[in-house]
């Protein structure tokens, strides 16, 4: 190993672990000892991807608590260090780091996966949008095998808390609601139209539909599914409804297989 990678790898230990052998190699200054110097980076090191977990968990900050926020973001740091290029990504696991670490408050998880949630819908590729006059040129044959691809943007969440009600009130910098958990977890997806994020509450054979879609189902797969919460005649009305509200919602991108009339 070389000298230059050996204290690379020795201010890294420090910076991480608090390893202290690099402080051999570093001289004490006229206005700060060795210490105190290599102290700036290892607090820096922290400090930058704590401002990194704010910007992406707002309402997470505003919901734990400046001592808490703190504490569980530098216990993520330690369990995490940062492997990203782009610290875009640094947060990606914190959702399932605080299930975990913080199992005896799950609003927590809840709102950091909520919030994930609308980053990547954000962040997502700009996907055409189906529009109705598709589907009204369609064949009444092609329905059999027809197919959607939906939006990149759509992010789907199940959620027992109420933190969009939460993320809501920070975001408009109201006062939150108190934190509240539901009998059951209820479906939510998140998904982004234009430079806007929008989020909503589904009806559980709308979200049932949506995860046939998303699988690569069919159209008649999809009717098929929805036969569990309706009878055989409601389904065609359902499915369409469903389907027309999809497509003004911009959630679906194209159609399988494509149809050139």
């Amino acid at each position: 190993m070389s000298a230059l990678v050996s204290l690379q790898a020795q201010f890294q230990s420090y910076v991480l672990s608090d390893e202290n052998e690099i402080q051999r190699a570093v001289v004490d200054g006229p206005r700060a000892n060795a210490a105190t110097r290599l102290n700036v980076y290892a607090r820096g090191y922290y400090l930058r991807l704590i401002e990194v977990l704010d910007a992406d968990y707002p309402a997470l900050h505003v919901l734990a608590g400046d001592d808490l926020f703190d504490q569980l973001c530098r216990d993520y740091i330690a369990a995490h260090p940062s492997v990203f290029p782009n610290a875009r990504w640094f947060g990606i696991r914190l959702p399932a780091f605080l299930t975990t670490r913080f199992a005896e408050q799950p609003v927590l998880a809840e709102m950091a996966a909520f919030e994930w949630a609308m980053s990547l819908a954000f962040d997502s590729a700009d996907d055409p949008v189906l529009e109705v006059a598709a589907l009204s040129q369609l064949p009444g044959e092609a329905w059999a095998t027809l197919g959607f691809t939906l939006h990149r943007s759509l992010q789907r969440v199940e959620l027992a808390w109420n933190v969009p009600a939460f993320w809501n009130a920070v975001e408009r910098e109201d006062e939150p609601p108190i934190p509240r958990r539901s009998s059951a977890t209820a479906p939510w997806m998140v998904w982004r139209r234009g430079l806007t994020t929008y989020f909503r509450h589904l009806e559980t054979d709308e979200a049932a539909a949506l995860d046939a879609i998303h699988s690569a189902a069919g159209f008649a797969d999809m009717c098929e599914v929805l036969c569990g919460w309706h009878t055989a005649d409601q389904v065609p009305a359902r499915a369409m409804a469903l389907l027309m509200r999809w497509v003004d919602e911009g959630l679906l991108s194209g159609i399988t297989p494509p149809f050139n009339h």
